[in-house]
């Protein structure tokens, strides 16, 4: 938190606005969107006016409501697109329908805060700067999915919308070392970096307050999060297919979440004759009920930010696979800054075990190993959840937060 310090100002003793930007539709399983309703929760206990401000494509949804007790405003819009790639139209609509939006929301809020790079969260940095309002923008990925690699091959106007955040952000909001690194290589300034990582409420992602859940026979992997090719899921399957001829059989694999790839997968499951074995359980707002089902946890990603489902498996005591991935990484083996592992290999680290995206022989290999050792998943998960009970509770995050609104309002 060295920027933020530096620009600390006395706390102020009045209520805080805070309108929360989302690029999409709100709520949603996604990591952003879930990440930014825990944190409206927590700022809102302590004091603070949170509302948070989304999409609606098509009037699908009401134009307001309260999502857990935070006021939602939904901006409606038109969706339309072209076939994928660098041309991709998506919502041009959003940007006119959020702008206007912004200028117009009584009473005006002290800071703004973006939750990813899209062009709905640049409108609102853009009316934000026009009103003389502070903005902060909270990134997502790093890598190859890194948020401003990601607006300049999504977006056909991709290079002036990157130039545009960079001179209507006041702070970049960093979840993990390599994110901070990225934003670096982007030219954005150290002072204008901040490093807050995701958190997790440890009292709600913790087998006691957990229901009680029947395990199927044998040893059970869960994957949570979203379906989407990032995640690399085919990899899984495929790792999971030869684990599962290794281990005679007795392996199971539940997949907990929704999305584009969904038919590709089970397909594919399919074609490996692993049906039985695998279960699509769909998305869930409430993942407790899989992870207390499980044995390990499996993320198999070929980029992530701070992934919130690793954190959260992590806190449920929880031995991990995961590929050394950006923030994966760091919450795997905190004391590396980078990782690689020769073909067919995989790493056993400090609260969990490593892999390289990808290699569906080593994150066989992986899937192995973790199902022989039930004394070592013991320590692993043990280990884990000690990491994120002194690193990454939710309540000390939001305290940063609130240093960080109040240095700049």
């Amino acid at each position: 938190m060295s920027a933020a310090s530096a620009r600390m100002t006395p706390i102020r003793t009045t209520p805080v606005h805070i309108t929360m930007v989302t690029g999409g539709p709100f709520p949603a399983l996604g990591g952003a969107e879930i990440q930014a309703l825990r944190l409206a929760k927590a700022l809102k206990e302590s004091g603070y006016q949170i509302e948070i401000m989304c999409l609606n494509a098509a009037g699908a949804q009401k134009r307001n409501e309260f999502v857990d007790s935070i006021p939602v405003h939904r901006v409606g819009v038109f969706t339309f697109s072209t076939p994928g790639g660098k041309h991709r139209l998506g919502s041009l609509s959003s940007f006119p329908a959020v702008f206007t939006t912004m200028l117009r929301r009584k009473p005006r809020p002290h800071l703004i805060h973006l939750h990813l790079l899209t062009r709905a969260t640049l409108a609102a940095a853009l009316a934000g700067r026009f009103m003389g309002i502070p903005v902060i923008a909270k990134l997502g990925n790093s890598g190859r999915r890194f948020d401003f690699r990601q607006i300049r091959e999504t977006y056909f106007e991709g290079a002036l919308l990157a130039y545009l955040f960079k001179q209507s952000i006041s702070a970049f909001i960093a979840p993990s070392s390599a994110v901070s690194a990225d934003l670096l290589n982007e030219g954005i300034k150290v002072k204008d970096i901040v490093s807050i990582p995701n958190g997790v409420d440890l009292e709600y992602f913790s087998r006691e307050a957990a229901a009680p859940s029947e395990a199927p026979p044998g040893f059970t992997f869960v994957y949570t999060g979203t379906l989407k090719k990032k995640k690399n899921l085919h990899i899984l399957i495929e790792a999971f297919a030869k684990a599962q001829a290794d281990a005679g059989g007795r392996l199971n694999l539940i997949i907990v979440g929704d999305g584009p790839e969904r038919r590709t997968l089970e397909t594919l499951a399919a074609e490996h004759h692993l049906t039985g074995r695998i279960t699509f359980a769909g998305g869930h707002q409430d993942v407790r009920p899989w992870l207390s089902l499980a044995d390990a946890f499996v993320l198999p990603s070929e980029a992530e930010g701070l992934p919130n489902a690793l954190m959260e498996a992590m806190a449920f005591s929880l031995p991990a696979i995961a590929t050394g991935v950006g923030g994966s990484l760091e919450l795997i083996d905190p004391a590396r800054s980078s990782f690689a592992s020769p073909p067919g290999r995989f790493y056993e680290a400090r609260h969990g075990i490593l892999v390289t995206p990808g290699d569906i022989q080593g994150l066989a290999g992986a899937l192995t190993k973790m199902a022989e050792n039930a004394e070592r998943n013991r320590v692993l998960g043990e280990s884990a959840r000690r990491h994120i009970e002194e690193n990454y509770t939710l309540t000390n995050i939001a305290k940063k937060y609130e240093e960080l609104y109040q240095s700049l309002i």
